[in-house]
């Protein structure tokens, strides 16, 4: 039954972008049954879905967990939904945040980048460290801005963030989106020279969890 979820959760789904909708094409009826009573993206309060040749299931956007909103096939997702869930088991709510990005193997032919975050609470007491790894578009500021991308997504919501990270890109370009409250108009979103995506995942990410967020260089 997982494979069969999968199969028409990644495989057979089209969005419909001005509506908010999904199209499920090919899909046998009892494959939504299960997907409505199983499956966590489309369980989350279905507006609607019938039964024909092409299954149509509509929802709020916006009532989607963050995690799934903004991640989709990864090896280390639910290593983010473990390490949330620590630190909202921790009932911590100031954290102090240490975030790296590097690149590997560079001279070799595969290379790949790993990042990572560690949080501690504020006497400095370690409560978790994630390190994750990609091998797409490798650079090495790429690879510091993954690492604060999943230090929000996994931060609770209201809490507040002292980051700090050697570098001095992602603190130059946060201060700068800081200074518009992390709410840029399309034109200015365009004008990021690189990254601009990455940028506005994080820029909406704290806005939406409503994360107090101070950046600032790694003394090393």
């Amino acid at each position: 039954m997982k494979t069969e979820i999968y199969e028409v959760r990644y495989k057979r789904l089209i969005k419909w972008k001005g509506y908010k909708a999904y199209l499920l094409k090919e899909a046998q009826h009892n494959y939504m049954e299960n997907i409505i009573r199983y499956d966590q993206f489309f369980k989350r309060n279905p507006l609607y879905y019938s039964s024909y040749d092409n299954y149509q299931l509509r929802f709020d956007e916006n009532s989607l967990d963050i995690i799934e909103k903004y991640i989709d096939l990864s090896l280390d997702k639910q290593k983010l939904f473990d390490s949330r869930k620590i630190l909202y088991d921790s009932n911590v709510k100031d954290f102090v945040c240490y975030t790296d990005g590097s690149i590997k193997d560079i001279t070799k032919e595969y290379v790949s980048a790993t990042f990572g975050t560690t949080f501690y609470n504020l006497s400095l007491q370690k409560i978790l460290e994630l390190i994750s790894s990609y091998n797409n578009w490798i650079s090495s500021t790429r690879a510091e801005i993954f690492a604060l991308l999943i230090t929000l997504l996994i931060a609770p919501s209201n809490s507040n963030l002292t980051v700090y990270t050697d570098s001095a890109s992602v603190i130059s370009n946060f201060e700068k989106f800081k200074f518009y409250n992390f709410t840029l108009v399309t034109r200015q979103i365009f004008k990021i020279s690189n990254n601009n995506i990455l940028w506005k995942i994080i820029m909406n990410i704290i806005k939406e969890n409503n994360l107090s967020v101070n950046i600032f260089k790694e003394l090393i």
